[in-house]
């Protein structure tokens, strides 16, 4: 991910960004960050492993695409410049999401 002015990108190990010791620390980490005036942050994801944050290929059949790292972005204070799309509800897309999507055979 290119970098964003404004933001901080916090590395795994070799940040310069302070990286608190443990979750009970982040809300002071965080606080800091805001009060220099940063507008948000990138992280690695948690939630996945090295290389788990791939997507996917339609060639013959599904197949797996390069691996790539996850990243959290947070992002500080309102934004009324950003429009975001639900992607999934409880794990599968919501009837909102589908009642917009094109279905095979329907025009």
């Amino acid at each position: 991910m290119a970098p964003t002015p404004g933001f901080v990108t916090v590395a795994r190990r070799d940040s310069p960004v302070p990286r608190p010791a443990s979750l009970l620390s982040l809300p002071v980490a965080i606080a800091q960050l805001r009060g220099r005036g940063t507008e948000g942050f990138t992280a690695p994801s948690a939630a996945l492993v090295r290389g788990g944050a791939h997507g996917w290929r339609v060639e013959g059949g599904l197949h797996p695409g390069p691996e790539r790292d996850g990243a959290v972005i947070v992002l500080f204070g309102p934004r009324p410049d950003l429009v975001g799309w639900e992607a999934a509800y409880e794990g599968r897309p919501s009837d909102e999401l589908l009642s917009r999507v094109r279905h095979f055979g329907r025009r």
